[in-house]
């Protein structure tokens, strides 16, 4: 399976070697005291499948439509924003995935992780 994740040695080495995530859990996960995570190992874990996840989604369900997607631009109906049907489709994958409260606090809805992941998440899909 295809993944912009797996394939980019340079995230990988801030995913690997770069990030301190001992630290960044802690802080993240408020010193461990709001019912999250057991340990960083266990964030960290969450957090590689999460970012595996959307780099897989990024290589087979959205760059091989990327030309198509820039083509049948955004309209405004009446007011309304229409999405062309294959960018439709991508929105409701990344609402399904619940993608877009990644960085939200759980008492929110959100899964509480740190901005990197969304900075990285955004690499995945430019």
């Amino acid at each position: 399976m295809a993944s912009f994740l797996k394939d980019n040695e340079d995230l990988r080495y801030y995913l690997d070697k770069g990030i301190d995530w001992a630290t960044l859990v802690s802080v993240t996960e408020r010193r461990f005291g709001l019912g999250g995570f057991a340990d960083p190992d266990e964030a960290k874990q969450f957090y590689d499948d999460s970012l595996e996840l959307l780099g897989e989604l990024c290589a087979e369900q959205v760059a091989p439509h990327a030309l198509q997607i820039d083509r049948e631009s955004v309209a405004l109906e009446n007011g309304e924003v229409i999405f062309p049907p294959r960018l439709a489709g991508i929105f409701e994958t990344i609402r399904g995935l619940e993608l877009h409260g990644m960085c939200l606090p759980r008492e929110l809805g959100g899964q509480n992780a740190p901005m990197f992941l969304y900075y990285i998440g955004t690499e995945l899909f430019a």
